[in-house]
């Protein structure tokens, strides 16, 4: 049987086996005509293009077979820096996207190179399509030039933007009214937290402190209140933040805010010269019905470069079960704690009351949007 008389369902499942990669459908859209519209749905289907050079590549394609760009449903794109395009570029872009009807998950990434994240002007690029989001990922665009765009995306669900510049974002009350995630900086989330727009949907939230003080935390803390209603899980993470507050102030700061959280996590990447002189969560915490609570405190550093918890009590298996049953023996509702200092220790409360120890134990770093 040669390969142009094999039934388009056989070559379905032939182009949808595991094993092949994304080379190996490549390879198949010149074996035939069933092959070629089967492999070009799959390799359309998500479409990841990591220069600026793969990203024009695309806009032609798109310009010589514009039905392909009714089969992408996901795309990421890594953009260089503005200086870099040419507005000829910029028009076929334009071009390519209106020609994808069905997109539904944008990503759109800064590479890094020459500007800083969130530092593009352009993003009038993104006006106008037919398309309409379910999530969408900014690392490129200054935030506050997205916000036409935003009210266009009116089935946004998932809404992820961390440039770490401070620039206000301000949206209408009556704009993202499906949103039930975000993924931002600190600066955009309090002035999501603090402007006109009501999270009114918002459960899961994260947001990222760089660079903080405690000033900035507080401040922050304050912005989370009109979330307080319906959000049940809650992602901290803290960069370069030796200045800020102690583990144990934030944590209950956000139970003050936030008490009805069902999970937390609060990271720190900080990096300290000494111990914290105190141990981790020295006095009770009070959740109503916290269930998962992850921790990975700031680290200090060594005389020999490297780098160890900063506080002591978890360094040794004991002292840090001693102190897990500590923490969950305040939190009553708390089943799971996870502590995280070489490894990711996790401890669970059995029906008994009992606290175990699960040892190491590998974490999915979007447990935060799944709870």
């Amino acid at each position: 049987m040669s390969s142009r008389s094999i039934p388009p369902e056989i070559c379905g499942m032939i182009c949808q086996d595991e094993i092949l990669t994304r080379g190996d459908l490549r390879v198949l859209c010149g074996v035939s005509r069933s092959f070629r519209d089967e492999s070009e749905r799959l390799l359309y289907v998500n479409i990841i293009l990591r220069s600026f050079r793969y990203l024009k590549s695309w806009c032609s394609s798109l310009s010589r077979r514009p039905h392909l760009g009714n089969r992408i449903m996901k795309m990421t794109i890594t953009m260089p820096p503005q200086t870099d395009i040419e507005a000829d570029d910029l028009g076929k872009i334009v071009a390519a996207f209106r020609k994808c009807t069905k997109l539904r998950e944008l990503e759109i990434l800064s590479d890094g190179m020459k500007t800083l994240p969130g530092d593009a002007v352009n993003a009038w690029i993104l006006l106008g399509h037919p398309f309409r989001l379910t999530k969408f990922t900014n690392t490129y665009f200054q935030a506050n030039l997205l916000v036409d765009f935003l009210k266009e995306q009116t089935e946004l669900q998932v809404l992820s933007m961390r440039p770490k510049e401070k620039i206000i974002v301000n949206l209408p009350d009556d704009t993202l009214l499906n949103l039930s995630t975000i993924d931002a900086s600190a600066a955009i989330m309090r002035d999501l937290g603090s402007g006109l727009w009501n999270p009114q949907n918002v459960k899961h939230l994260q947001y990222h402190l760089w660079r903080s003080t405690d000033e900035d935390e507080l401040r922050t803390f304050v912005a989370l209140v009109p979330f307080a209603r319906i959000l049940k899980s809650l992602s901290v993470q803290r960069t370069e933040a030796a200045a800020g507050l102690d583990i144990a102030i934030l944590v209950s700061c956000i139970a003050a805010q936030v008490p009805d959280l069902k999970y937390l996590r609060v990271l720190d990447y900080s990096r300290v010269p000494l111990d914290a002189s105190v141990p981790l969560l020295p006095f009770p915490i009070r959740f109503n019905c916290l269930e998962i609570l992850i921790l990975k405190p700031m680290t200090r550093v060594t005389l020999d470069g490297d780098d160890v918890t900063a506080f002591a009590d978890l360094r040794g298996p004991i002292s840090r079960f001693l102190t897990a049953s500590r923490i969950m023996d305040s939190m009553p509702c708390l089943k799971r704690l996870v502590l995280i200092t070489c490894a990711n220790y996790s401890f669970r409360r059995l029906q008994d009351g009992n606290i175990e120890t699960e040892g190491a134990v590998s974490l999915d770093d979007e447990e935060w949007m799944k709870q």
